[in-house]
């Protein structure tokens, strides 16, 4: 993506075409009118229409990440995936020591009973 569609939120193109049919309005109305006022809000209006454009583009821009913030950020998910696969296998080793303690107390209360 490029420089002006990054900050500008549309392509150089597409500003170059609302620059030019707002300049052709423009000359439409001050031949037209003869106002100077009424042109000057036609160029207003164009910059309104061109800023809601730009926001509403720059909203839907993806959101783009350094290079070095992706390779981090995945080294640091790749992190968590080997926690959760070590908690995991600790539940499993807890598990095992309860059911030993509990065999153990039966057992051992079996031999008391004796």
């Amino acid at each position: 993506m490029g420089w002006f569609r990054r900050h500008m939120g549309i392509d150089a193109v597409d500003f170059a075409i609302q620059f030019g049919i707002t300049g052709f309005v423009m000359v439409l109305f001050d031949e037209a009118s003869h106002n100077d006022a009424f042109v000057g809000a036609v160029g207003a209006a164009s910059l309104l229409v061109l800023a809601i454009r730009r926001q509403r583009a720059l909203r839907n821009l993806p959101l783009e990440l350094p290079e070095e913030r992706a390779e981090e950020l995945e080294a640091r998910l790749a992190e968590v995936d080997d926690l959760q696969r070590r908690v995991g296998e600790l539940e499993e080793r807890v598990d095992f020591a309860e059911r030993l303690l509990a065999q153990g107390k039966s057992e051992a209360a079996r031999l008391e009973a004796r």
